[in-house]
């Protein structure tokens, strides 16, 4: 009895010794946990940050790196934390017969069609401007939304709460934001559902006539409102940074900066939906047509051309938007170019803006 239990304390320390003895050498991949087996599994630009797989090119808690957070009112955009709506985009708006302008000093200017009172701006400084059909909205600097102009359907009748964002369109009766929470508010005419908002967070809208479209946190795009407007054709595939609604179709711009398509394509010679085989930093659509930015400042417009609107006149280009039958752009030395449909001065700037 006594040799066994001998024989097993003798097995016992040379069990016990090779364990010491694997346990002194590096842990295999599978022993040191879960992280480097999940790091296998990232793909692109993904990287492990704590308990998963993020991009942190458009991440907000990862911006850049792991754990590098924006703040609430911002968003991630290619590594860095920037305003969920960057300046210039903030700065011009074209509505169907008026345009509207946030100076250097942040005060609103607004020029043409007055039959509503959308363009007299309120005193006060701004962040963003959005000029639609008949009436004008505006974020000012706590963040907070005001309109004015027609307000038949309550388009004119801006919530309560904080924003980052809201959307223009040239034929518009409603306006949709974001808030600083990241979820989307309508107000407005609501005939066709485009004042539902969605649920989600979203980091950017745009709004059509009677349709919205917003780029959600995963860079997917989701539309919403008139029916037979966005079952023309199907969203393609693909992450987004921007989207941007017309009247009957809809653009979008990638993450690999090449602009994509959809919806009504018009006639023939206008080709709303085709637009250049070259890459772009910025992406308006109008209501007909679409006018987009490329990465080395040129200006390209495409579609509907009744008025001119896409037969641009200025150079050197920062940003453009595209309204109903007129458009404008930013150029790179600060002046503001109008084009297309001027019955009521909408493509007349004021001369300090030129």
């Amino acid at each position: 009895m006594n040799r066994h239990c001998t024989l097993l304390f003798v097995v016992g320390i040379a069990v016990f010794s090779i364990c010491l003895a694997c346990r002194s050498s590096p842990l295999s991949t599978d022993e040191q946990g879960e992280q480097p087996v999940a790091e296998s599994n990232c793909v692109g630009e993904q990287r492990f940050c704590g308990e998963g797989c993020v991009d942190t090119e458009w991440d907000p808690a990862h911006c850049g790196g792991c754990q590098q957070h924006c703040q609430s009112d911002q968003i991630c955009q290619k590594g860095h934390c920037e305003d969920h709506v960057l300046s210039d985009t903030a700065r011009l708006s074209a509505g169907k017969h008026h345009t509207c302008y946030i100076d250097d000093d942040h005060r609103a200017l607004c020029w043409g069609n007055d039959e509503y009172g959308q363009t007299p701006a309120p005193d006060g400084r701004f962040l963003q401007i959005a000029a639609n059909r008949f009436h004008t909205c505006a974020i000012g600097m706590d963040r907070q939304v005001q309109c004015w102009g027609d307000n038949r359907d309550g388009q004119a009748r801006a919530p309560a709460g904080t924003f980052v964002q809201i959307a223009s369109a040239s034929g518009s009766s409603h306006t949709c934001g974001i808030t600083t929470e990241g979820s989307v508010v309508c107000w407005g005419l609501n005939d066709k559902g485009q004042a539902d908002a969605p649920g989600g967070t979203f980091r950017q809208i745009s709004s059509g006539t009677y349709h919205n479209c917003g780029v959600r946190s995963d860079g997917s795009i989701h539309c919403w409102g008139f029916d037979q407007v966005l079952d023309r054709a199907p969203i393609p595939e693909g992450k987004f940074d921007h989207v941007t609604a017309g009247n009957s179709h809809t653009c979008g711009k990638k993450r690999d900066d090449t602009v994509h398509c959809w919806g009504e394509s018009g006639a023939k010679e206008e080709q709303r939906t085709t637009p250049p085989e070259r890459i772009f930093q910025q992406v308006s659509a109008g209501f007909g047509h679409t006018c987009a930015v490329t990465t080395d400042d040129d200006l390209e417009c495409w579609g509907w051309d009744y008025y001119g609107q896409t037969q641009t006149n200025a150079q050197e280009v920062r940003h453009v938007v595209a309204g109903s039958g007129h458009s404008c752009a930013i150029t790179t030395d600060g002046a503001v170019n109008c084009w297309g449909r001027n019955y009521d001065g909408e493509a007349s700037p004021p001369e300090t803006l030129r």
